[in-house]
Formats: structure tokens, C-alpha cells, sequence
């Protein structure tokens, strides 16, 4: 069995954009289409853009006029291969990556979006939505939202049903997301992203930054340990001079997130960090090691609790000094008192006792 009328995927689409516009324009909705294929309604609520399984994927090209690979394609999957480093356990748990936080059929993370492409003719969801380091459109230069300004849901267009087919509708309240306020982006974190996005996405391999980096996975790996640093010495008084000189204002008060991986901020903190980031990348490598040295920043610091380091910060952390102070041991001098005649007739007592 074919789809009766086949959707042709845009080129940045995500794999369950494409999945809910297929479902509702074969009549039904995408959870029951999830039944039908894979005889699971569960696996829609699973992350099917970050990964479906080599089974699933036969199965569905059984059903569609699209290719296996023109399948995988929609998915990270191969993003993620490339730039998610090689010694992860589990390259699908990359920092990088929105989780979606799923609680049963409710997200509380994972997904972002433009008012302004909600608005299209033909309204659908954007691959680079789902990275931690996009905060704006590159479209329209405003900042991606993430929840219901009415109600304050999470957007979850994984909630579509036959009823309930626009995209750009609250799964919630039925407020019509395509109204929500604009905010202005963050321009350095929109640079950051830009470039970030092109090696990602567009096979892009010249890596344009002062700062060296060997290949992309070296870029992706120093960012993360980049944003762990900032975080880590964001309001220490003894850093706030390197801060300065590296233009990294510290005027933003950064929310409490559940750990300090980059992908758990909301997206204004993520802004904020990137822009941090991308201030890093203007120095060439031997400058911003002089301004770490002359910081006293130790490779303790920089380093964080990575295991994995990026050949970037390998060659940054060879320059600068151990965190260990060696200091000489304390040695405590203890007064030693002569005791009494009366106190030493009272101890021969004791002894005497005894014999």
C-alpha cells in the first residue's frame, strides 16, 4: 500500500514535519499514520527527528515514492554522524541537541519557531530548529520562540490531529502563534549560528574563525568546552577583568537550568552564551592564550569535567599552567611544659600500684 496523495519534503525540513503534512493530506493524523505503518502509535512521541531505525525507514519507503536515503535525510542522523565527536558512547546524546524533556505525550523541550514561517503557505518545521546554538531566525532576523505567549505551552506540533491540522495553532489554547511578539535577534549569536548552521547543514568545509580549529568536529567539541567555561567563571569577581578584555559584558543573570549543559538553557541564555563564544573566536589561538596566561586561567578551569578534549583546547591547555599550588607543609609547633613535682609524685604512685 502507497500513500494516496505523496508531500514532497522541503530541504530543511525535519523528518516528523514532513511526517504530520503526509499524514493530514491522506486524511488522517499523525499518530494514526504512526499505527498504521510501524503498528506503534507510541514511536510519534519518540524523537524521530534525531533518529529512526533502519527497520522503521524500510518500512516506510514501502509507503512513499521517497528513496531510504531521501529518508534518513530528513532526520539528523547524518548531521550528527559527522560533527558529533567520535568517542561518544552515544553520538544521539549530543550536547548539541535539543532534547525534547517528554513526559508520556507532552514535550516540555526540544522544538522552536519563527512566527513569521508559520506564516508561509505552506507552514513546516526547520532541521536547524532543533540545535542548541539556534536561537534566531535566519530568515527573518528575530528571535525563535519556543512557547505559547498566551498559555505559556511548550510548542508541540507533534499534537496535530485530523481535527486539529495548523501548524501554527497552540496545541494547548488554540492561540494562533503566527501573532506572537518579535524580538529582535541577538546579532553576535546570529553570526555565531550562521556559520555554524552552514558547516552543519550546507556542507560547508572552510572553517571561518581567527581562532584555529582542525575539522568541524574540533569547532563543535571547543564550543561546548568554550560555553562551559564562560558559566563556570561568569561571576567570579577573579576572572571579571579577562571578561572585560575578552568584551564579555556580565550585565545578563542566566536562569537555573537542571545541569549546566549548553542544550538545558531557554533560549534567551543560550543567545547570551553565544554571543560570548563567538567574542572567543575573534582572538587567533597564541593571543587568547596569552590573555589566559596573563589571567592565571589553569588547565583545571578550561577544562572543566571533559574526558573528550578537542585538538583546539588540547593545544590551549598544553600552554598553560597545572591548577595545583604546591605549598610547603605546615609544620605546627607544639610547646612542650615540664609537669610538676606534685604531678610526677602522683603518676609514681600510680605505677607503684601496679607492681
Amino acid at each position: 500500500m502507497r500513500f494516496d496523495i505523496e508531500v514532497r519534503p522541503f530541504y530543511d525540513e525535519t523528518f516528523s514535519s514532513w511526517f504530520f503534512r503526509i499524514a493530514i493530506a491522506n486524511g488522517t493524523d499523525p499518530k494514526s499514520l504512526a499505527l498504521a505503518i510501524w503498528k506503534q502509535n507510541s514511536l510519534w512521541y519518540r524523537d524521530l527527528d534525531k533518529y529512526i531505525s533502519h527497520d522503521l525507514i524500510i518500512q516506510l519507503s514501502n509507503q512513499t515514492m521517497l528513496s531510504y536515503q531521501q529518508i534518513e535525510n530528513l532526520t539528523l542522523s547524518p548531521t550528527i554522524k559527522i560533527l558529533a565527536p567520535d568517542s561518544l558512547a552515544n553520538k544521539y546524546k549530543w550536547g548539541l541537541l535539543l532534547p525534547l524533556g517528554q513526559k508520556g505525550s507532552i514535550r516540555t523541550n526540544g522544538l522552536s519557531f519563527c512566527p513569521k514561517c508559520l506564516s508561509k503557505k505552506t507552514p513546516y518545521i526547520k532541521k536547524e530548529w532543533k540545535m542548541a546554538w539556534c536561537v534566531s531566525c535566519s530568515a527573518h532576523d528575530v528571535q525563535l520562540i519556543t512557547n505559547c505567549e498566551k498559555c505559556g505551552h511548550i510548542f508541540s506540533p507533534h499534537m496535530l490531529s485530523f481535527e486539529q491540522t495548523e501548524i501554527y495553532r497552540c496545541a494547548n489554547c488554540n492561540y494562533d502563534l503566527r501573532d506572537s511578539k518579535l524580538k529582535q535577534a541577538n546579532k553576535n549569536a546570529t553570526k555565531l549560528q550562521s556559520r555554524l548552521s552552514k558547516l552543519a547543514f550546507e556542507n560547508k568545509k572552510q572553517i571561518s574563525f581567527p581562532l584555529h580549529f582542525k575539522n568541524k568536529q574540533d569547532l563543535f567539541l571547543s564550543l561546548n568546552i568554550f560555553i562551559s567555561f564562560i558559566t563556570h567563571i561568569y561571576n567570579k569577581d577573579k576572572y571579571r577583568a579577562l571578561l572585560e578584555e575578552l568584551h564579555i559584558d556580565t550585565i545578563h543573570k542566566f536562569t537555573k537550568s537542571n545541569n549546566s549543559t549548553f542544550c538545558r538553557y531557554n533560549i534567551i541564555d543560550r543567545g547570551y552564551l553565544l554571543s560570548y563564544v563567538y567574542e572567543i573566536f575573534q582572538y587567533d589561538t597564541e593571543t587568547l592564550i596569552s590573555l589566559l596566561q596573563k589571567y592565571n586561567v589553569s588547565k583545571k578551569i578550561l577544562r572543566r569535567t571533559y574526558k573528550t578534549i578537542s585538538p583546539a583546547i588540547t593545544y590551549i591547555l598544553s600552554k598553560l599552567d597545572d591548577s595545583k599550588i604546591r605549598r610547603p607543609p605546615r609544620i605546627v609547633k607544639r610547646t612542650i611544659t615540664p609537669k610538676s613535682k606534685k604531678e610526677v609524685e602522683a603518676l609514681f604512685d600510680k605505677i607503684r600500684t601496679a607492681l
